[in-house]
């Protein structure tokens, strides 16, 4: 084997950890289907350290409060996507009436009309499209979940606690993660559909902006070209002579 084909094999034995982190966020669906089911969670927390299950215990109530969080950004995010689609769909409705009041444009090349009319259709829709998607991503929806006082006061869980005595503490705490565990990752999966959301209404807020300025472009380069025509045609016509001085020229060289 070459030395080339050597340093390829041992760079792909030795991916870091991080790549399979990015594989697996490119690809959400491996990333569920590699969760911990409840079953597997509660045979690992089987510990006896009171220190280990309760740093355990911190870090599942941090992801939740992070999810917390990040649903306080995205649902920020989706209501200034819903604010700036608003106003801006209606500066280009009022621009598409200015459009149709603009007979010279309606008279001009059929090519350039047809241009005019599907990126205006293109620019409304997408951003009548970008509205709908970032008012999908603040939709209430009833997948969020809470802590359910079943699970915390659960009758047979608290009975077992009660009965190990100085250990009660550790197995009520081992029982609370799995179910706040179950709590983040419903969340978290939540807010991923609201992140894509989101940015599909970017993607296209981000098009209806290009297509306007490309409308905006295509009118102003319209305007100066025929501002220039017409003043080539009045050029032309001032420097030809009039039809009533060559006629009066005539008579004066016909006179004796």
């Amino acid at each position: 084997m070459s030395v080339r084909g050597r340093l390829l094999v041992r760079t792909r034995s030795v991916r870091p950890a991080s790549y399979a982190r990015r594989k697996l966020v490119k690809n959400p669906r491996t990333a569920t289907e590699l969760r911990l089911t409840p079953s597997e969670l509660a045979a690992r927390l089987c510990l006896t350290s009171e220190t280990l299950v309760n740093n355990i215990h911190d870090v599942v109530l941090r992801l939740n409060q992070a999810e917390d969080l990040r649903e306080t950004r995205l649902d920020g995010k989706a209501q200034g996507l819903l604010a700036t689609v608003g106003l801006a769909n209606t500066v280009a409705f009022t621009f598409g009436g200015v459009l149709l009041q603009n007979a010279a444009v309606l008279r001009g090349p059929r090519w350039m009309v047809t241009g005019l009319i599907i990126a205006y259709g293109s620019a409304l829709l997408s951003g009548l499209l970008a509205g709908g998607f970032a008012l999908w991503a603040l939709w209430v929806r009833e997948a969020y979940r809470n802590v359910d006082e079943a699970e915390v006061f659960n009758e047979a869980e608290l009975a077992a606690a009660e009965l190990e005595k100085e250990k009660a503490g550790v197995r009520y705490r081992r029982f609370l993660i799995v179910h706040l565990v179950q709590i983040a990752r419903t969340h978290f999966d939540v807010h991923e559909v609201k992140a894509k959301l989101i940015k599909k209404g970017q993607l296209l807020f981000l098009w209806f902006l290009i297509s306007i300025i490309a409308i905006g472009a295509a009118l102003t380069a319209s305007a100066a070209l025929g501002a220039s025509a017409a003043r080539a045609a009045g050029a032309g016509v001032s420097s030809s002579p009039s039809p009533q001085s060559h006629s009066a020229a005539t008579l004066d060289g016909g006179l004796p």
